[in-house]
This record gives structure tokens, sequence and C-alpha cells, in this order.
């Protein structure tokens, strides 16, 4: 009665697996992939420290913003697209002017302009 009769059967261990031989393009992508996860758990750890409550869990209304991509280095233009870039700033700030004339209320209202019902 000495032999061990009850209780969980304990699995067959497993031979170790060799160990592999990687090239330099491995070991490359090896360490890019830790790093990948090193910026993601930084991250998480980051977006639970922040807000108020300590990152709760309090829910924002309106879909997720992505993440924001980083700025591109500026572009060296020549004079005709700085000439281009200008105009079509000239004309926004135009169009923003009408529309904040449009919006105004006066004798025009804010409606736009409004035909009288006599012919």
């Amino acid at each position: 009665m000495s032999s061990k009769q009850g209780g969980k059967a304990k699995p067959l261990k497993q031979p170790k697996a060799d160990k592999k031989e990687y090239d330099e393009s491995d070991l490359a992508n090896i360490q890019k992939k830790k790093d990948e996860e090193k910026a993601l758990r930084e991250l998480r750890a980051k977006a639970q420290q922040k807000g108020a409550f300590g990152g709760s869990g309090l829910k924002k209304s309106g879909k997720a913003k992505p993440l924001k991509q980083p700025k591109a280095d500026k572009k060296e233009y020549d004079e005709s697209d700085l000439a281009n870039i200008q105009k079509k700033k000239d004309e926004e700030k135009a169009l923003r002017e009408l529309r904040a004339k449009a919006q105004q209320k006066g004798a025009f209202g804010g409606s736009g302009l409004k035909k009288s019902g006599k012919k």
C-alpha cells in the first residue's frame, strides 16, 4: 500500500529543444520585436496613469483618435511653389471672412439673402 495510486498523474517531461543558430537578419528581427514590445508596455503603463482618476476607465464620447504621425521634414519649395501656397492661403482666408460675414446677424440675417414673396 505504499505505492502511489491517487491524485493527478504527472506529465512526462519533454526533451529540451536544441538552441537555434541565428544569422544577423534574424537577430535584428528579434531585437526589433523586443523593442516594439517594450515600447508597447511603456505606452500601456503611461495610458493607465493618465487622467484625473488615474485611468479608472471613464468613458469618453466619440471615436478614439489615432496616434499622431511624426511631423515630416519641411520641404524645400521654389518660388513658383511658394507663390501657389501663398495664393491658396489668401483664398482660404477670404473664404473664412466671407463665411463669418454671412453668419453675422443683420439686415440679411444669418440665413443668407432672402427673396420677397412678390414678383
